[in-house]
């Protein structure tokens, strides 16, 4: 199946840092590749994201740009939760 539009959830992995959520979330769509476009959809939560490719890809495409990204350090503290595609 392939789809343009992906959502991610992150989670923290330590409890002290999960009020900082916002702020992993725009680091981590600031870490997606050019022709990939992220966007909190949660703004309450800060977790949830919606990143779209330009074209569409299979779902594991969409894991391998997410889980690239999740390997900065600036997000050790974090895991995907959940990667979906609608």
């Amino acid at each position: 199946m392939h789809t343009r539009t992906f959502q991610v959830t992150l989670r923290a992995k330590d409890p002290d840092v999960a009020p900082h959520a916002s702020i992993a979330a725009a680091r981590l769509i600031s870490l997606l590749p050019p022709g990939w476009a992220g966007r909190m959809d949660d703004l309450a939560r800060g977790t949830v994201l919606i990143i779209e490719s330009m074209v569409p890809v299979p779902v594991d495409t969409a894991v391998a740009v997410t889980a690239s990204a999740m390997a900065d350090v600036s997000l050790r503290d974090w895991e995907v939760g959940g990667c979906t595609s609608f």
